[in-house]
C-alpha cells in the first residue's frame, strides 16, 4: 500500500529539516572553545535543532492521520508509530528497531549534541 501524503507539505517540511541539519553541520565545524564562548552560536544551534525537530513532528502528524496509523500517546510515541509504520520502507534494517527507531542515521554528531 502506497503511503498517502500531501507532496507540497512534505516537501516544505523536509526542506526545513534538511536546512536545519545543514546549518547544524556548519556549526559543528566551529572549534569547540569558540562555540562554547559565543552565545549567538549556541542560540543558533538550539534554534536549528528545534526547527528541525518541530518539522519532523509536523511531518509525523501529517502522515499519521492521512494513513490511518494509530494515534500516538505522546511525542516519543509519535516517532515509534512512524518508525514502525513508515521507516521500514526507507531506513536501513538495523535502524528499524529500538533503540534506533525514529531517529535518522547521521554520519557525524556535532559535539554540542553529545554529553
Amino acid at each position: 500500500m502506497a503511503l498517502k501524503f500531501d507532496r507540497e507539505k512534505i516537501t516544505k517540511l523536509s526542506s526545513e529539516i534538511f536546512n536545519g541539519i545543514r546549518r547544524l553541520k556548519e556549526l559543528a565545524e566551529v572549534p569547540k572553545d569558540d562555540f562554547l564562548t559565543n552565545v549567538h552560536l549556541i542560540a543558533s544551534a538550539k534554534y536549528f535543532l528545534i526547527v528541525s525537530i518541530e518539522a519532523y513532528i509536523d511531518m509525523c502528524y501529517h502522515l499519521i492521520p492521512k494513513n490511518r496509523f494509530r494515534v500516538p500517546v505522546d511525542y516519543t510515541d509519535t516517532f515509534k508509530v512512524i518508525s514502525y509504520r513508515v521507516s521500514w520502507k526507507i531506513f536501513e534494517p538495523n535502524l528499524r528497531d529500538p533503540p534506533f527507531c525514529g531517529f535518522f542515521s547521521v554520519e557525524r554528531v556535532p559535539f554540542f549534541l553529545t554529553k
